[in-house]
């Protein structure tokens, strides 16, 4: 199971209204997810306008309230605060960005103060599928990818340690594990609705970036969590209210 047929199933269960999602471009995901509701954040849609306009004149169903910013997810969280408290929690988000450690982090970060207990966080590419693939953005080592033996033109980054460091820094506050499935869905909940500090941790954050591929593969279910992709049934019924 895809992330876009994951979130649709949950959706459809709860009946979710509002969804988000960073990183659409081209609105592949965006327009196969079915909610009433929807954010769009990118800073560089490819998206024709009039497809917009046929979306929203002929999918009135998922498509009529359909908001696009077309910026960074940092700018985002920023500048549109007003927008957000009119908007209200959000019940499913999709983190499908740059695919960092770093701004992977600051995303669902992001987005955990507009969210309550019975909303979810899906993060793709989690589980990266070679050594090549898991490079970080702009190094050495991301610039060679290439020229890797292993190399078969995937990447997913190093979103991974994202999902280390909401394990290891909010243990008791936030459900998190990782989906062996579509690269790895990485799946990030609230416990409970007290008050918590989502603010970045920058010496925390330090802690994980001398981990590497190897790491992760000698021991996925210490790192991420790992679990197989039978748990997705459970995972869609706990959202029966």
């Amino acid at each position: 199971m895809n992330r876009v047929r994951l979130i649709n199933s949950i959706i459809q269960k709860a009946n979710f209204k509002k969804y988000l999602e960073i990183g659409t471009r081209s609105g592949t995901s965006l327009y196969a997810i079915s909610c009433k509701n929807k954010i769009a954040i990118d800073p560089n849609f490819v998206i024709p306008k009039m497809e917009k306009l046929k979306r929203k004149v002929f999918d009135l169903k998922n498509n009529r309230q359909t908001h696009y910013f077309e910026m960074t997810s940092d700018d985002f969280f920023d500048k549109e605060k007003n927008f957000l408290k009119k908007y209200g929690n959000v019940d499913i988000a999709l983190v499908d960005g740059m695919h960092t450690y770093h701004q992977a982090l600051k995303d669902v970060l992001n987005i955990l103060p507009f969210m309550d207990e019975k909303s979810i966080i899906v993060m793709h590419d989690c589980f990266p599928v070679s050594e090549p693939a898991s490079t970080a953005y702009n190094t050495e080592d991301f610039f060679a990818k290439e020229k890797h033996p292993d190399w078969t033109g995937e990447w997913n980054g190093d979103t991974w340690k994202a999902i280390l460091y909401l394990l290891k820094k909010y243990p008791e506050d936030l459900e998190v594990f990782v989906i062996d499935t579509d690269y790895g869905l990485g799946i990030v909940q609230k416990k409970h609705n007290l008050p918590m500090n989502f603010e970045l941790d920058t010496e925390f954050f330090r802690q994980f970036i001398p981990y590497t591929f190897q790491d992760l593969k000698k021991n996925p279910q210490e790192f991420i969590n790992l679990k197989s992709k039978d748990i997705i049934p459970s995972l869609i019924n706990r959202f029966h209210y």
